[in-house]
């Protein structure tokens, strides 16, 4: 019993372990031929099924992010669904992307929003460097000047 009492009040007089503590990368850094490798086959699966395929991530200029996409395309078409990044845990709104046009490199996206009675638009374009520019249209009809890149990971 004296062996249990001990080794409860060596327990106790720890410091307590946070979720922080355990926070670190499992995995060793990619070598360069395994980015390489990664990298060719992004480009092979863009070029099998569409440049807009994947998760994607619309924010403004100075980087606070807005919503975040899942699009899928297929027969040239895109279609997809959107979660807003600004509403903080537990309140962020998400929803179907009501219509998406991809003509050359100008892209238009259409999304409702609760109730409203009108989309939310974000017209894009495609720069010469891969960085699609554009804005965001609310329902009052201010616009934001937005960049649509890939999510990490994907």
């Amino acid at each position: 019993m004296l062996f249990v009492y001990l080794m409860s009040a060596a327990l106790i007089a720890q410091e307590p372990v946070t979720v922080n503590d355990y926070r670190r990368d499992y995995e060793p850094p990619r070598s360069e031929s395994e980015a390489r490798y990664d990298s060719r086959l992004q480009e092979a699966s863009i070029g099998r099924i569409g440049q807009m395929e994947g998760a994607w991530q619309v924010a403004t200029l100075d980087g606070k992010k807005l919503i975040s996409l899942e699009l899928r395309q297929a027969d040239g078409q895109i279609e997809g669904a959107w979660r807003s990044s600004s509403g903080g845990y537990g309140l962020n709104g998400s929803g179907f992307v009501s219509d998406a046009t991809l003509i050359g490199r100008d892209l238009e996206m259409n999304y409702f929003v609760g109730q409203a009675k009108s989309p939310i638009i974000l017209h894009l374009r495609q720069e010469s460097n891969g960085v699609w520019r554009g804005t965001s249209m609310n329902v009052a009809g201010e616009k934001t000047p937005v960049v649509l890149t890939r999510a990490s990971g994907s």
